[in-house]
């Protein structure tokens, strides 16, 4: 399974899909591979060549592969379905509570429609530099993947599914 892969199709719809964080958490709908390519159509329009370089990001890279119709669906097969991804983000939830409220509160800016707060001042609000919001949520995209991949999520474990964090 291709780690940054996963995480990043974690990241982008964490930080570009409106109900991603509640898709995240099972509490919404995961998207259809046809929404994966508006999602992908909508963070960047397709100008760029399908062809990607060596050196672009794993969110460019995976962002040509939605849109060519790839990639998606056979992550998450091989990650052991939606229901894996949401039970380590369920997982992480308990294990790094302040991590994914931080988290979901950077989501939140990135996603809303309105500013009413932008990323500097939630960095102010949680006593960060304005960079580390970015990190920390390709930090947590790639350690909720990292979970599933290493084996720690093998199945929604009953304790996560009763969290309420």
């Amino acid at each position: 399974m291709r780690l940054e892969s996963l995480a990043a199709i974690i990241e982008l719809l964490a930080v570009y899909h409106p109900a991603g964080i509640r898709i995240l958490q099972g509490q919404a709908s995961a998207l259809s591979s046809e929404q994966w390519v508006d999602l992908a159509d909508a963070i960047r329009p397709s100008v760029e060549s399908v062809h990607v370089q060596s050196d672009s990001s794993p969110e460019d890279r995976i962002l040509s592969e939605i849109r060519r119709g790839e990639v998606v669906a056979e992550i998450i097969h091989e990650a052991g379905g939606w229901d894996m991804i949401v039970a380590a983000v369920k997982s992480f939830r308990v294990l790094y509570g302040e991590d994914w409220r931080a988290f979901v509160r950077y989501c939140w800016v990135k996603t809303a429609p309105c500013r009413f707060e932008t990323v500097t001042s939630l960095a102010d609000s949680l006593h960060m530099d304005r960079s580390t919001l970015p990190r920390l949520s390709r930090r947590v995209s790639e350690y909720i993947a990292h979970m599933i991949v290493s084996g720690m999520i093998q199945q929604p474990l009953e304790i996560f599914e009763n969290a309420s964090v």
